[in-house]
């Protein structure tokens, strides 16, 4: 069992990525530690099969052996292969739990998309979530995306196959939705978006792993049972490797308490990116909530 984050990991690790990869602040060194041997075993085993399995069919079947239901998330092609796809979606995960805050974001106007990304870099704050409850949020998307590459930049309230598609050609790195759409996981997958679909109950626990989500968005967090909830989701799923990003009425004030739980690998928030802010073009402020965010959530 590796530390702190049991299967999940495992699951990277088996795929051959390297362990400094999954963890900030030295966590690869203690993450190979715990794996040892068996790191490095796995990775020259996988990396000698995967050279041998050259037929589409046959080779996501080898994935799948590896893997388990996870090959079909992270692996949409068997022809290009798993590395890529899971090296981008370790990345993404490396980079959201490195910060451990993704500010949900509602852009009435694009203009606003670039100023907006300036003040959150300044804040010290590379992830955005750009949610598509308006007209704007796709040309927000794209632009960020073109200018900002160091951003990782996501679309969130995914709710139909067009949506994600979208969102993909327009440059997402990653894809949030506030339920839980068997058909929108589907198109992610398909399109080689990473997607973290949205739970509530048990239920949607285990209907979201069966599809191979293993980091998935808690929402509506304070509605729906906030942290007393999470701990209780923990009790029967911790061990899975599931995550959770609790977001829905977390402010700085509550985030400490979601991001001291193990199951949290980030918590979503708007306080900082408040829509009158954004659309009054408070950019410093916006800059100063940021940097208090963050320094919040490092203190954990």
């Amino acid at each position: 069992m590796l530390a702190g984050f049991g299967g999940f990991f495992r699951l990277l690790v088996e795929v051959g990525l390297d362990a400094e990869r999954l963890l900030p602040l030295g966590g690869g060194e203690a993450l190979r530690a715990a794996v040892g041997e068996e790191f490095r075993r796995l990775r020259v085993v996988l990396e000698e099969g995967f050279e041998d399995v050259g037929d589409p069919a046959a080779r996501m079947a080898w994935e799948t052996r590896i893997c388990g239901r996870n090959a079909n998330f992270l692996s949409s092609r068997p022809s290009t292969g798993i590395r890529p796809a899971i090296h981008l979606f370790a990345a993404m995960l490396d980079r959201i739990l490195a910060k451990r805050i993704v500010p949900v974001i509602v852009l009435d106007d694009a203009e606003s998309a670039e100023p907006l990304a300036e003040a959150l870099l300044a804040g010290g704050l590379d992830i955005m979530e750009i949610t598509f409850r308006t007209a704007a949020a796709e040309e927000s998307i794209r632009r960020i995306a073109k200018k900002f590459p160091e951003i990782l930049v996501g679309a969130g309230t995914l709710l139909e196959a067009d949506q994600v598609k979208r969102a993909k050609d327009a440059g997402s790195q990653f894809g949030l939705a506030p339920g839980l759409n068997p058909k929108t996981v589907e198109v992610a997958r398909e399109v080689g978006l990473p997607f973290s679909p949205g739970v509530m109950t048990p239920s949607d626990v285990e209907q979201a792993m069966a599809l191979g989500c293993k980091l998935l968005k808690f929402f509506p967090a304070e509605t729906a049972g906030g942290v007393p909830m999470l701990k209780a989701l923990a009790g029967p799923y911790g061990h899975t490797g599931v995550k959770f990003i609790p977001t829905g009425g977390i402010t700085s004030a509550s985030l400490a308490n979601y991001l001291k739980l193990p199951v949290v690998a980030a918590i979503g928030g708007s306080w900082m990116v408040d829509k009158a802010l954004v659309n009054e073009g408070k950019w410093a402020e916006i800059t100063r909530l940021t940097q208090e965010a963050l320094a919040a959530a490092a203190a954990v």
